[in-house]
């Protein structure tokens, strides 16, 4: 047995705990503001926000001892992907960053134009 193959186990079980907790900490940003409170959150939580919260709780909670592994990380990567698709960054979000000087996180400028540009641009005249 390899040296990459003992390791392995114990690497990929290290990734799995640290992803599940900071699934956990999201969820209780949201719902109960532990260890702080997201900024800009509505003081009454739409109900969408509670339905996410809870499923980054349970859903971590649930990856980080090992239980329903393949189902609860399903269930969580679906949220995520609906979040990304229900929240996608604005336009006028991105130039207010262009224009203070920042930079955007990796992969958070995503635009619904995208979708309908298709395989190939051609040049209208």
């Amino acid at each position: 047995m390899s040296q990459l193959e003992t390791w392995s186990p114990r690497v990929l079980a290290a990734v799995r705990i640290i992803t599940a907790l900071l699934f956990v900490e999201h969820g209780l940003m949201k719902l109960v503001a532990f260890p702080a409170a997201v900024p800009g959150l509505p003081s009454p939580l739409p109900t969408i926000l509670v339905v996410a919260a809870l499923i980054e709780i349970v859903g971590g909670a649930l990856i980080a001892v090992g239980m329903f592994t393949r189902i609860a990380a399903f269930v969580c990567s679906g949220e995520m992907a609906a979040a990304f698709a229900l929240y996608p960054t604005q336009m006028t979000e991105l130039m207010a960053v262009a224009d203070a000087g920042g930079v955007m996180p990796p992969k958070s400028t995503w635009f619904e134009p995208k979708l309908a540009d298709g395989m190939v641009s051609h040049v209208l005249d």
